[in-house]
């Protein structure tokens, strides 16, 4: 989920990035329509995915990333954009990270990382609109344990509000961000499975949301 105010600047890629030319795949639909992907892997990132120097990981080649889809909704290429957790999340610990008010910002990397990598990895899909169309997004959100691993984060085009699939929600911009908080209140205060709720949301967050507690 993105917070209020992440504006789009010019930046620098060095710090950042290396190319992964291996990420090729097919053009089109790379999973099936409305079903989640058995075969994702999910990356465990170092910390929390990012140091001051950059954000860890690799970005798969220009053109080389596709969407898929679960009906009318957008999902991200599972073999470039997996997600990837931090392994400083655990179910001993969610009171005082991910269940804690503040945890999301606190781990959150600065737009001067974020901004370029956005930049990449819109190339990588092949995208070629205005940035402002697409929300930076962690496939596996922070507050669900997510880590800004590049294989976390994808353009995730403007889709629905946050109140689609979760009427409680009204933070955030997109249908996404609604099934963000409901995997947030549903691991912290219904007690739902952290590793499930991860899981469920990497392979294909709209049928996520029917999944957990709302």
């Amino acid at each position: 989920m993105a917070p209020p105010g992440w504006a789009l600047h010019t930046g620098k890629l060095a710090v950042l990035i290396t190319v992964l030319t291996g990420c090729n795949t097919a053009p089109g639909i790379s999973a099936p329509i409305g079903s989640k992907d058995p075969s994702i892997s999910v990356v465990v990132a170092n910390a929390n995915g990012w140091t001051s120097h950059g954000l860890e990981g690799q970005v798969p080649a220009a053109g080389s990333c596709h969407f898929s889809y679960s009906g009318t909704w957008i999902l991200p290429d599972p073999q470039c954009t997996p997600g990837s957790t931090t392994p400083l999340v655990d179910t001993a610990n969610l009171r005082t990270t991910i269940c804690k008010t503040g945890y999301s910002a606190s781990v959150r990397p600065p737009v001067s990382l974020t901004e370029p990598a956005k930049y990449a990895l819109m190339r990588a899909y092949g995208l070629t609109g205005s940035p402002s169309q697409y929300e930076f997004d962690h496939l596996i959100p922070l507050e669900l344990g997510g880590s800004s691993n590049l294989a976390n984060l994808w353009p995730e085009p403007n889709q629905g509000t946050p109140s689609t699939f979760n009427s409680y929600s009204h933070y955030g911009l997109n249908a996404k961000d609604g099934v963000e908080s409901q995997s947030n209140y549903a691991v912290c205060d219904r007690g739902y499975p952290l590793a499930l709720a991860q899981r469920e949301i990497a392979s294909n967050w709209v049928l996520a949301h029917q999944e957990m507690p709302n």
